[in-house]
């Protein structure tokens, strides 16, 4: 797990590579106080209008690039990226991974999502009983589109020089966990 080997009181840098609203490096924070680590928390995002969100939420962003970290090799602890790279073309998308590898010096997680048949049809009639806008569900279709099968992941992966293994998760998810110089 990601907490092996800390102890209580452990510092833990988080950075969140498109941050969105900021909740999944808020629950991040949650996870880690309740055992004991002070986190500090830093969210990437390239939109002013996306990084005007997260800040609102008490979540200090710096407006960047994921393809060109402001950040040092090893320069924090953990890189949560998800839910992005579906929106890249495959050269952005194995520059971020590796920027990803390069910042990271205890782990990485990415997360993002499973391109299947069942993804597209619960989409079209959870939008529709949801009463989705049309932008919205244009903006499903195509992510779901975009997104991966965990073999395609894995050879992205690859093409970043990141040796691991992809997770199939519920809801159409496909999980990638790595330890830096493990995968290197």
């Amino acid at each position: 797990t990601l907490a092996a080997g800390l102890t209580p009181g452990t510092r833990l840098g988080i950075l969140d590579i498109g941050i969105g609203a900021g909740d999944l490096v808020r629950y991040a924070a949650r996870w880690a106080r309740r055992r004991g680590f002070q986190v500090d928390a830093l969210g990437i995002e390239p939109h002013a209008a996306v990084a005007g969100i997260a800040r609102r939420t008490g979540v200090p962003v710096v407006r960047a690039c994921g393809t060109a970290l402001p950040v040092r090799r090893d320069g924090v602890d953990v890189v949560i990226v998800s839910q992005v790279v579906h929106h890249l073309e495959k050269d952005a998308a194995v520059a971020l991974l590796r920027e990803c590898d390069r910042v990271a010096s205890r782990a990485v997680v990415l997360a993002d999502l499973e391109r299947t048949r069942a993804a597209r049809a619960a989409f079209a009639v959870g939008a529709r009983l949801l009463r989705f806008d049309p932008v919205t569900v244009a903006d499903g279709q195509t992510s779901i589109q975009r997104g991966f099968t965990a073999r395609e992941l894995v050879d992205l992966l690859a093409a970043a020089g990141i040796r691991t293994e992809v997770a199939v998760r519920p809801c159409c998810r496909l999980v990638a966990v790595w330890t830096p110089e493990e995968s290197r």
